[in-house]
């Protein structure tokens, strides 16, 4: 959803059990991000000499260890959220990685009957799915899209799969199968 989240609509669609607001996603994800391009950026520039000091061997070492840093509190504050899904409910984030809570319920009680399956990455080359073939967690997901358009719901299934689901053309649309890093999420 996006960072500029209209309270009130989010309030009728979804009730939040616990609110939880939090930059933490975004600043440690920021952090780790920044501090590999300034280590490759440097990395970069003393390949091009044709002479290295030692100094500049200790920096580069020191970019490097606080590079490995910013990115461990990044898979932490991953973690973190991840851990926030063991408690029944949505977690609620914003399109910048903003917490704004979890253990949220979708209160959108109607919308379309049809979704979409999706055969590409665009959303484009799509197959008709009956809305009531899928379960409450996916029928949640997909009213909580239609409702907060723009939104981007993740539906992660205890078997381990997980599928995405947005809007495309004004048609509730859903991935089944997306790569996540090396994994590839199967439903």
């Amino acid at each position: 959803m996006p960072e500029d989240v209209d309270e009130k609509q989010l309030q009728e669609c979804v009730s939040i059990k616990y609110r939880l607001p939090s930059t933490r996603p975004r600043d440690a994800l920021l952090a780790a991000m920044s501090s590999r391009l300034e280590r490759n950026a440097t990395d970069e520039r003393m390949r091009e000499r044709k002479t290295l000091k030692p100094d500049h061997l200790e920096e580069l070492d020191g970019l490097e260890w606080h590079q490995n840093n910013m990115e461990d509190a990044a898979m932490d504050a991953v973690r973190f959220i991840a851990s926030l899904t063991a408690v029944d409910g949505a977690v609620v984030l914003t399109d910048k990685l903003r917490l704004i809570g979890f253990g949220g319920e979708v209160r959108v009680s109607s919308g379309t009957d049809t979704i979409y399956d999706a055969a590409d990455a665009e959303g484009t080359e799509v197959t008709a799915v009956p809305f009531t073939g899928y379960g409450t967690r996916h029928r949640s997901a997909f009213r909580f899209v239609e409702a907060m358009n723009p939104a981007v719901a993740f539906i992660l299934s205890q078997d381990g799969g997980i599928k995405a689901a947005t809007i495309v053309d004004e048609n509730v649309v859903m991935w089944s199968y997306f790569e996540i890093g090396y994994q590839t999420g199967l439903s």
